[in-house]
């Protein structure tokens, strides 16, 4: 698999997603949801770019709350990706083969995990969470069968960290600033 670098900078970085997905003043400008929305389209298409190789059929990204659906800010995305919004995909007759990948963008209930589960199973293709904000379940990530590929998060006096193959870190941050690895699991 072919990794995109991100440009070096935030001022190249918002230049890029603002020139490259049209991204309206709104988002970028005032921040809150529908930032988060526009930076997770952003970075399901730069994914959606890397695999496209890899992928038979379209890559679907999902919105949650409908953004970049919104015409005239509609994105620009890689050639044979797509933005859909769950409420609509769940209508639509999903043709075998039409589709290689969902990407869910920003689960944030276990209801959103469990429609993204559906779709895949009824598609027969993976699906990715991408960035999901928390845990309904007080644990990391949206539990089985998702598996977190890589996660950097703030706890209290520390993080955890992984960066998949590898095992999950605990690092801890001392009074002084000093930065310890306390656990692998």
């Amino acid at each position: 698999m072919k990794w995109l670098l991100v440009p070096n900078g935030t001022k190249k970085l918002r230049k890029d997603v603002t020139e490259n997905l049209r991204v309206p003043d709104y988002a970028t400008n005032r921040g809150g949801p529908s930032t988060l929305e526009w930076s997770n389209i952003y970075w399901a298409n730069r994914l959606a770019e890397g695999l496209r190789a890899q992928i038979k059929g379209d890559i679907v990204l999902i919105s949650l709350s409908g953004e970049g659906l919104k015409a005239p800010n509609t994105p620009t995305l890689t050639k044979g990706t797509r933005l859909v919004s769950l409420s609509t995909i769940k209508k639509m007759p999903l043709v075998p083969g039409e589709i290689g990948l969902f990407i869910l963008l920003s689960p944030c209930s276990e209801s959103h995990y469990r429609d993204g589960i559906q779709l895949a199973d009824k598609s027969q293709v993976p699906i990715i969470a991408l960035n999901a904000p928390f845990s309904y379940r007080y644990d990391i990530g949206g539990g089985k069968p998702f598996e977190l590929t890589y996660v950097m998060k703030r706890i209290p006096k520390g993080w955890y960290y992984r960066q998949y193959p590898k095992d999950f870190e605990i690092i801890i941050e001392g009074p002084n600033y000093e930065i310890l690895k306390a656990k692998s699991y």
